[in-house]
């Protein structure tokens, strides 16, 4: 019975913590910080395919997530 209650009340915990202003924002910076990730990830491929490409006009709209350094 014990174990059940404890069951229940963590779905609870959690159901009430997925509808908090806290858990948008933590799934809107992921979301953004993967998006981000993979876009750096993406221009690194087609600079390295195009090698004579001028991308110099195509930049991340994000601040550098580890602290501004560049690669």
């Amino acid at each position: 019975m014990a174990k059940k209650h404890v069951k229940h009340s963590g779905k609870k915990v959690v159901e009430a913590f997925k509808t908090s202003k806290d858990f948008r924002f933590e799934l809107a910076e992921g979301a953004m910080f993967a998006y981000h990730i993979g876009f750096k990830e993406s221009l690194r491929k087609v600079k390295k395919s195009f090698p004579k490409a001028d991308l110099s006009q195509i930049t991340p709209s994000m601040p550098e997530m580890n602290g501004g350094n560049e690669e």
